[in-house]
């Protein structure tokens, strides 16, 4: 970490409040030593004391009163959990100096618990630029579910990405393999998804609404049917919200559940694994502006001929409206 006693704040790190500086630059520091220290003066920038809420300019210099010893060890992370099932290396689908999309394999959790291992964790254990930014995803994908994740490599690419999912400017496609054939290819969906107050393990998390009620919040998304494929059919899924479990949620509450996915309903056959695979994202880029497409390759069951895959893909590029080919950046 270098020089801790006296050190000065990177462009990474700038503008963001000091107290929230020092508490990613010293976790295991407690909130009230550092409000102590900010009080006291014993940590200073430009050799001035500052209020908490001051943000952080590229250049200035920070320093301490504390010893480099207590500094090293209020600074020391915690050592990451054991790895639990996560026996792979990160595979990116596209890569530059603010953003990247990395290839989400199933079963394995962007954020978890704190009890395992998870794709976020290992994410910040490639370090980042400055003293306290870390990469980071820029959204969330199901455990269950595979395929493209955005992430934020830089404070820049983390912020824009961020903003954009959240204010519904990035173009999110999904394919799914469903129980049945859903009538209304082309048809849009539009319900309210709520967290169970109440479920037995292994249930559903979310239940669908079809009004608004308290802690409801509304999900919408399009699909089309892209071919049938035994016990259902393919569906090429736009998704126009995303809530917790809406995909799946949705189409269990219009009776055409993921295949193999227990938890909203499937029971044929209850060995399959579910597909729910995010194949293409798409967005401008936070730093150049120009717009950008990843897809990740899918993971169809083994038992669907090579050519029955194409041509899936080939109608799934035809309904999007996207090239023959991804547009992706430098690797």
């Amino acid at each position: 970490m270098g020089n801790l006693k006296e050190h000065r704040i990177h462009e990474a790190d700038a503008g963001q409040r000091f107290d929230r500086y020092l508490r990613k630059l010293l976790p295991e520091a407690p909130l009230s030593l550092l409000h102590r220290w900010l009080r006291k003066g014993e940590v200073r920038l430009d050799g001035r004391r500052v209020a908490a809420s001051t943000r952080l300019e590229p250049g200035q210099t920070c320093r301490f009163e504390a010893s480099e010893a207590e500094l090293a060890r209020l600074g020391k992370r915690p050592a990451p959990a054991a790895p639990k099932g996560l026996g792979f290396r990160i595979e990116w689908l596209h890569r530059d100096e603010d953003l990247g999309a990395l290839r989400k394999p199933a079963g394995v959790p962007v954020q978890g618990d704190g009890t395992e291992r998870d794709l976020a964790g290992m994410l910040g254990e490639l370090g980042g630029r400055g003293r306290t930014f870390r990469p980071a995803p820029t959204h969330r994908l199901d455990r269950m579910a595979t395929g493209v994740l955005m992430v934020g490599l830089s404070p820049l690419g983390l912020r824009g990405l961020t903003a954009a999912f959240r204010e519904g400017r990035v173009r999110k496609l999904y394919l799914v393999h469903v129980l049945g054939r859903p009538e209304g290819s082309g048809r849009r969906l539009v319900a309210w998804i709520r967290e169970r107050s109440r479920r037995d393990p292994g249930g559903a998390e979310v239940e669908v609404c079809d009004r608004k009620v308290a802690g409801a919040k509304r999900a919408e998304l399009v699909f089309h049917v892209l071919a049938a494929a035994e016990p259902g059919a393919l569906v090429l899924v736009e998704l126009g919200t995303g809530r917790k479990h809406q995909i799946r949620a949705q189409f269990a509450a219009i009776g055409h559940a993921l295949v193999g996915d227990r938890k909203y309903g499937s029971r044929f056959p209850e060995t399959r694994a579910s597909l729910l695979h995010c194949w293409r994202v798409e967005c401008r880029h936070p730093s150049t502006g120009e717009d950008l497409a990843v897809e990740a390759p899918v993971p169809f069951p083994e038992s669907f001929p090579e050519g029955f895959r194409k041509e899936v893909l080939e109608r799934a590029r035809s309904l999007a409206g996207a090239p023959p080919f991804p547009k992706s950046g430098p690797r």
